[in-house]
């Protein structure tokens, strides 16, 4: 016991010696303008004003569409319709269209048959 003691108090300065010594705590610059948002971490990067987010609201509720295919002479789309995308025949350039499919899950493909009288799609189901 003795001799463990001994050699403990020996050890002792020399792990000391190994520790890395303590950095000191980095100042912040104050040049960076630093923002936290949950795990999003910005800077240098302005805040955006609320007149401009309101000015560009109108932009980002476009609605798309995407081009399926052909049923028989009229083009097959999806497009949202509410909160889902659904399947959607337009009969000429700059008609109406005439909505084909009402689920409450997205329809995310169509396929028109090849006699282009019928199609298939895939849709979701309760969210799988």
């Amino acid at each position: 016991m003795r001799y463990s003691l001994a050699l403990a108090a020996l050890l002792l300065p020399l792990c000391a010696l190994a520790a890395p010594a303590a950095k000191p705590a980095a100042k912040p610059d104050p040049k960076v303008q630093r923002a936290e948002r949950g795990n999003l971490v910005t800077e240098n990067i302005p805040e955006i004003p609320a007149a401009l987010a309101e000015l560009t609201n109108r932009y980002q509720q476009a609605r798309g569409a995407s081009l399926q295919g052909w049923l028989g002479d009229a083009p097959l789309i999806t497009t949202r319709f509410g909160d889902t995308a659904q399947v959607h025949r337009v009969a000429f350039a700059g008609g109406d269209r005439q909505q084909l499919t009402f689920f409450q899950e997205p329809v995310a493909v169509a396929v028109p048959a090849p006699d282009g009288a019928s199609f298939l799609f895939r849709k979701d189901l309760g969210g799988n």
